[in-house]
């Protein structure tokens, strides 16, 4: 029975680095290690990923929209659903958000969980609210089997994390 690998991420239409990123490493999981691979996208996604894409790959656009409540509301109850269908092997989390660093809290998945950090912790600023936010995301970064930063600078924001 092959390996399943479910990525979780806001997007893979756009250009960015990190939908490359995504989209490169789950095709050379579906590709070359022929695992089952699966992406969670949050955004109402209408068009075909920007970048290439193993058609081996199942897409799951849920459109998590709404209001704060109505988005977290979706937010969860679409993503425990969706996981509870797949039930992954591994799940990795690609979404620089606030929401993404807290998926180990909000899920309490009993999968393997890696987390993807594709930007730097000065995005945020260095408020009073920063400083929470900074807070929250290093109390979610621990609770990651494994976490991945891009660069040996992005690993400086992260030196109390040891996974």
């Amino acid at each position: 029975m092959a390996k399943k690998i479910l990525y979780i991420t806001n997007s893979i239409s756009g250009s960015g680095g990190l939908e490359r990123v995504v989209c490169l490493k789950a095709s050379y999981f579906a590709d070359i290690y022929k695992y089952e691979v699966h992406i969670i996208t949050l955004s109402n996604e209408t068009s075909k990923p920007f970048y290439q894409l193993s058609p081996k790959i199942t897409i799951h656009n849920l459109n998590v929209s709404g209001n704060i409540l109505k988005f977290n509301w979706n937010y969860y109850t679409k993503i425990k659903k969706t996981i509870l269908d797949i039930s992954p092997d591994v799940i990795f989390v690609a979404d620089d958000g606030l929401k993404g660093v807290l998926f180990p809290i909000i899920f309490k998945p009993k999968y393997k969980i890696i987390y993807e950090r594709h930007t730097t912790k000065a995005i945020q600023g260095n408020g009073i609210r920063s400083k929470f936010i900074n807070f929250l995301m290093n109390f979610g970064a621990k609770r990651f089997d494994k976490f991945v930063v891009l660069t040996n600078s992005n690993k400086k924001d992260w030196l109390n994390i040891k996974n």
